[in-house]
Parts: C-alpha cells; structure tokens; sequence
C-alpha cells in the first residue's frame, strides 16, 4: 500500500474466476472494478487518507454465462504514506543535530517530532520538503530524541502518513582538524590544530608512546600549545580534546587522532645578510627554540670554503671591516649544550651580500648634486671639445665625452676610486671592470637599482664602440620603474635626468652596495610659456614635473630683480592679472611634492617673459552699400580705443585710415567697385602712451557701383 494504492488478497476458489468490486461506504453502492484470474488486485489512483470499501465475488463460465458464488464481506482501508526509512541523527556541531532519511513516494514535506526520552512527548520542530533538517540551539553532550512524519496536502489539510521509528542523536564538538605537532627547537615541540566553533576551550593529552597511557597535560582556550622542556630526540604522543561547560559539567567533543614528534636540533630560518654601515654585513637569521648560541661562517668566494668568523648568543651578527664592493658568502648553524656535550643543528641555506656603502655613497651623492649645472668651457661657439675639472683630474686637457671622467671624479672626492667605483674615461672600460668582479648586472635581470650605482647606457641601432654614456643613479621608482640620475655631459653640462627602465637605452648597472633607493627628486616643470592674456593679466603655461607637484609662479619686473611668489597651484597654467599694460613682467616657476611634512622642491626654471596688452579684435567684418564700407568688430576688453587700416589687396600695404573709439567705422572715401581689405588694432592708454594689440585678420568688403 502506498498513498494513493491499496492492495487487496484473498485466498483461491479452485477453478474460480474473480470480480472486484469497490464503494465509499459500507453499505455501498458498490461498483465493479474489474475481472481477474488472480488473487490479488491493487486499485490505484486514490484519495490519501480516504476509508474504501472492497468485495470479491468468485464467478465461473457456463458456456457464454457466467455462473457466480458467494460475495465475501466487505472489507475496508485507507491508502497512507509509508514510514520514511533509513532516518539517521548525527552531530551537526556542539549545539546542533542533522537528521537525514529517504524519501517518501507522494510526499508533498515531512513533519519533524522531538522529544528528550524515548517514552517523553514528542512535540513538532518544523515541517521542510526536504530531506533533512538541521535542529539547532540544543544543549552540548544531552541525547534528543527524532521522530520523521511523511504528509501530503489534500487541499488544505495535510494527510499525514506513518511516523518512522524513533531515533537519537546527541550534540557534540567535532574533533579539531589540521592538527600538527612539530619540533619548536631544541628542548620543545609545538602543537597547532583548528578552532572548533563553540568550544571553550582544549584538553591537550601526552604518553610517550602512541600506544601509551594518555595522562591530560595542559588545558588551553588557544589553538597552539608547546611543550618546553622535553629530551632532545625523544618522541612524544599528543591528542586534543575540545571542550564546553553546560551545566558547570564539562562537555567534552571528539578527541583528534595521535600525533608524534621529537625535540630536534632545528635549522634557523629566515637567514638574510644584507648591507649594515660602511664596511659591514649584517645577517640574521630565525631564532631557534632552546638554543644555547649559533656559529656564523663565512667565505669570499661562490666556490670558496666557508670558516667560522663569530660565535653568537643573539640571533643576528655583524661582520666588519670588509672590503667595499666584494661578494660575501654566509651560513649559520644552532647549537645546544646539554651536559657539556654540543648538539648542532644543520646549516641554513646559503646568503650573500655585499659590505655597505650607504654612508659613503650618500656623500658621494650630495657631491655630484653639487656640480649640477657645472658646463664645459670652450674658448669659441663651434669648439667640440670643452674644458671641464672632470677630464683635467684624469688628465685629459681637452675631452667632449667626459661623462665617465665626472663618474670617476665624485668617487675620488669621497676616497673609493679604484675601490668601489674604477677610474675610466671610456664607458666600455668602466662596464668591463664592473663585469669582471662580478659586480655588473643587466637591465634585464630582476636587480633593483640602488642610490649610488653606476648606471650604463648605449643609443640603440649604434655600433658597440659608439653611443654608450654612463652616470650615477640618484634614485629609482620600482612602481613607475623610472631611474632617477645625475649625469656629465649632458648638454655640455652636469645635469639630472629620468629614464624609463625599458626605454633600450639603459642597458646595466655598476653594483656598488647601496642599500637606499633613494629620495625621487622633483624635477623642475618644463617648457614654460607666457603670453598676454588681456590688457592687464598675462597667461603661464607649463609641461608636469610629475604626478602629486604643486607648483610655485615667482614674478619680477626684471629677470635679475627680486621674484616675489605670486601663486601657488596644483593646474599647469595661471592667468596673472591686475598688471599694468605695457609693462614687461619676468616669471620663474619651480615644483614641489610633499613627504611626510616637508615639502621636496625642484631647481627653478629658467625665466620667460611678457607684457599685458589688448586681446586682437575678433569677429572683423566688411560689409559695402551705397554710403561706403562699414567695418566692425567685437568689443576688446579694456581697450581704449582702436586703429582701422586698408588696402587693396590681402596681402598688400596697410594704411591707417581711421582711429576710433566705437566698434565700427564706415569708409566713405572708397571707389565703388573696387574690393578693399581692412584690419583692426586695439590700443589701451597707459601714462599717456598708447599699448596695442595684434591686427585682426584681414576682412574684405566692396562698395558697389551705383
């Protein structure tokens, strides 16, 4: 039987056929349903819940008649859904139960039924279409009780069928997962697993062997323990238990599975060497747990052998004195002391750095800041080659590409030409010496470089003997990946520059052991223009000195005269206005960005310079009829008055036939006939002399011929 199907059976009449009949009621009317030779019959298509009524009458075949027996009584039941099956209850979490079963044939849902014992009263939780339901907000470690209803709606009302048979479940906590357990060092073993939500805290339990009696070692509300004190090399068992208070009872969750480790002479991690002071290496590595001290060994060279140079307590060493500019080579290894006896880990993974130069490079730096601007000295205009301190100091008297030589020079002046940095004249030679100490890195290769390092270049499609220059880095922008440089010979003087890293002209760099990238300089705006912008303001305009400048507009009435400051704008223009027409105004502009609290500015430009005067006449127009040619003109903004000329041709000889104070004049005195081109000038009156604008364009115009 199923929701809507009800089986009937009844026992064999020998040689009997059957008729099935079926009615609402009782008393009937009865209906047959159908002829079978079997004993059984399922009437299907019915109503859930609703009562039928069954008779089974035996018949036999008389030729064509058929010959019938007794009628049984009636028999009565009602199609009802089956009892879910395979119902199950497991922990969801510590204040949670699952359940899941199978699915009912016909069920529009399923009703869910708890109780707190087997015999109690169960009260319904929720009705879901699904096949599970989560109970929650239930307390840790108590043992609930589940029964499942299947229910179909007829109309509005539900038909229920069987409940399932009663089952339990009890919240508990899930064991942590991701539990480890590893050396910490050389006397402890640290423990680390997961949180389990709900928990208030871990019971960590030790034996000695994972077979071994567990005795309860520590209790934690962390998610990490470490065991001090254990023997070197000697193997430990843990297991973890997540626990909660209900009641002042302690719940506790499932324990994880065993997990063993040993104390062990651990390697120190994280080594790193890089450049300390001048002369110095500074390496540091992890500390180690239970370490008495460490060895620090070192070697000069890749394929050297490494000697121990200190005896440290401390996690980090400084090794001093070394030569500027060499590759040094480092390891470390942990030791413990245990009844006079040392126990030494491994050796770290290999590191290498150079000595630092940070101090002596930064004063090699603020010197060749100080020569920016220096220029070749030539005794006439077309000379090629200058005289400069740079090529002398090399000896050289007269030389044009003295950019090595300047490189050279500011190494001299802080004492490591030679050392850190080669004395050359000639770019190749200055790149093979990097090379051949392993010291020069490509353009390509992954190195960042540092404030200080030499920096070289070649034009690219020249030969190799020709279009190569070099310089010293200032600073470099590894997001914009623009290098920042102080180089001689550009344009026959020291000057700063950028380059973009990709460009292909930069090609490598002189490695020189400068740990800084240096401070980015603000280069000075460029391409800065004045031009009047009406008869009393003048009109600045400049090309960006780079992202985040403000920029200060300096104005003097000379260009060797005192520069007030007279704007300060974020734009790349200014208008400057309330001047005095006709007068010439000299401008000076520089930029700034702001780090931190200060404010980092740019050298000033050179100077341009202006004078305000009257915007040209706009919208000139010629028109002719009988009384002449009128001209007009849009009104120029503070002009006192205006001058008409004429000619007869575009091109040709302009005369001034009229000066006036409106926007029109009309030419009276013109042959008919005959075209006449005009132009207008504006003028403003300034202490009695006249201060004019540009002509307008051309207009033509013809009076006609009456």
């Amino acid at each position: 039987m199923r929701y809507d199907s009800i089986k009937l059976t009844w026992s064999a009449v020998t040689g009997a056929r059957y008729a099935v009949y079926r009615a609402a009621s009782a008393n009937g009317p009865y209906t047959r349903l159908v002829f079978t030779t079997s004993t059984s019959y399922t009437s299907t298509g019915l109503a859930t819940g609703r009562t039928y009524y069954y008779k089974v009458r035996s018949y036999r075949w008389a030729g064509s008649t058929r010959v019938y027996g007794n009628t049984t009584a009636a028999v009565s039941a009602k199609p009802v859904f089956s009892a879910p099956g395979n119902v199950k209850a497991a922990s969801a979490r510590y204040d949670q139960i699952k359940l899941t079963w199978n699915a009912v044939p016909g069920a529009g849902g399923y009703s869910v039924y708890r109780a707190t014992s087997s015999a109690g009263a169960y009260t319904p939780l929720g009705s879901t279409p699904s096949l599970s339901y989560t109970n929650t907000g239930l307390t840790t470690g108590q043992t609930y009780y589940y029964k499942i209803k299947p229910y179909r709606m007829a109309g509005k009302t539900p038909v229920y069928g069987n409940a399932s048979g009663a089952i339990t479940g009890v919240p508990v906590f899930a064991a942590p997962t991701g539990f480890t357990a590893s050396s910490g060092g050389f006397d402890r073993i640290n423990l680390a697993w997961n949180a389990v939500p709900g928990a208030e805290g871990y019971s960590v339990y030790r034996a000695t062997s994972s077979a071994g009696a567990y005795t309860h070692w520590a209790d934690t509300t962390s998610t990490r323990a470490t065991n001090y004190g254990v023997t070197l090399n000697k193997a430990y068992y843990y297991k973890i238990k997540p626990y909660r208070t209900a009641g002042g009872t302690r719940v506790y969750g499932n324990g994880t599975s065993v997990k063993g480790a040993a104390a062990k002479a651990t390697v120190p991690g994280s080594i790193s060497a890089k450049a300390g002071s001048d002369r110095e290496i500074v390496v540091t590595w992890s500390a180690v747990g239970g370490a008495t001290g460490y060895e620090l060994y070192r070697k000069k060279t890749s394929a050297g052998t490494y000697a121990l140079i200190r005896e440290l307590t401390a996690n980090c060493g400084a090794d001093t004195g070394l030569e500027m500019g060499a590759q040094y080579y480092y390891k470390v290894r942990a030791f413990r002391v245990v009844d006079g006896r040392r126990y030494y880990s491994g050796c770290t993974r290999e590191v290498t750095a150079r000595p630092g130069a940070n101090g002596v490079l930064d004063r090699m730096m603020t010197i060749a800041a100080g020569e920016l601007g220096y220029e070749e000295i030539k005794t006439s205009p077309g000379q090629e080659d200058g005289w400069t301190k740079y090529a002398i100091d090399y000896g050289i008297d007269k030389y044009s590409a003295w950019c090595a030589c300047f490189v050279s020079w500011c190494a001299k002046q802080v004492g490591v030409r030679d050392t850190l940095i080669p004395k050359y004249a000639w770019v190749l030679s200055g790149k093979a010496w990097y090379q051949s100490r392993g010291r020069y890195q490509s353009v390509s290769s992954s190195y960042v470089p540092r404030k200080g390092d030499v920096i070289f270049f070649h034009s690219v499609g020249a030969s190799t003997t020709s279009g190569n220059h070099t310089g010293l880095v200032e600073a470099y922008d590894p997001e914009a990946q623009i290098i920042y440089t102080i180089e001689g010979n550009i344009g026959d003087k020291v000057n700063r520059d950028t380059h973009d890293r990709h460009s292909g002209y930069v090609v490598g760099f002189g490695v020189n052991g400068g740990y800084s990238l240096g401070e980015v300089p603000t280069p000075a705006p460029r391409n800065l223009q004045a031009a009047s912008a009406s008869y009393d303001s003048i009109r600045l305009s400049w090309a960006s000195a780079g992202t985040g400048c403000t920029y200060e507009v300096y104005r003097a009435t000379s260009f060797q005269g005192t520069y007030s400051r007279v704007a300060t704008t974020t734009s790349l223009n200014y208008t400057n206005t309330g001047l005095k027409t006709g007068t010439t105004y000299y401008y000076k502009l520089r930029a700034y960005r702001t780090v931190g609290s200060q404010k980092k500015y740019s050298a000033y430009t050179s100077y341009v310079s202006a004078y305000a005067r009257p915007a040209t006449p706009s919208n000139v127009r010629a028109a002719g009829d009988e009384s002449g040619i009128t001209v007009s003109w849009n009104a120029v903004a503070g002009a006192t008055g205006y001058e008409v000329s004429r000619a007869t041709a575009a091109n040709g000889t302009f005369t001034l036939i009229k000066d006036v104070a409106a926007i029109s004049y009309t030419d009276a005195a013109c042959a008919p006939g005959t075209a006449y081109y005009y132009r207008v000038r504006a003028y403003h009156t300034e202490d009695g002399k006249k201060i004019y604008g540009s002509y307008s364009p051309a207009a033509a115009g013809q009076r006609p011929e009456s």
